[in-house]
């Protein structure tokens, strides 16, 4: 599938549709519809193809910005994607008022 990351909106549609929300629970849809407040998030991941170690994902969010980021050691900067100019392992992002404003390292 040429737009697989699509499959990242899921819960989202998930939760809007009226006979999902009888499959998820109450408490995972609160957190779907609102921001919980400022807190952090970590993670780890692997892709044993393309990655020579566990991925460390951090992320930061704050009303109006996010901050995270990523350690890799991949056989191919890109990995799974294999779109080394659609990698981004940091990003800051934030609500401008207007639009989203953002930094990426590439």
């Amino acid at each position: 599938m040429s737009h697989a990351d699509d499959f990242a909106f899921a819960p989202l549609f998930a939760i809007m549709g009226e006979h999902m929300n009888s499959l998820i629970p109450k408490e995972v849809q609160k957190k779907l519809k609102a921001f919980s407040g400022t807190h952090t998030f970590n993670t780890s991941i692997i892709s044993p193809v393309y990655d020579y170690g566990h991925r460390n994902i951090t992320a930061w969010l704050a009303p109006n910005i996010s901050v995270g980021g990523q350690t890799f050691n991949e056989v191919e900067v890109g990995g799974p994607r294999q779109t080394q100019n659609q990698f981004n392992p940091g990003v800051v992002q934030w609500q401008t008022g207007k639009e989203i404003g953002f930094i990426t390292v590439c």
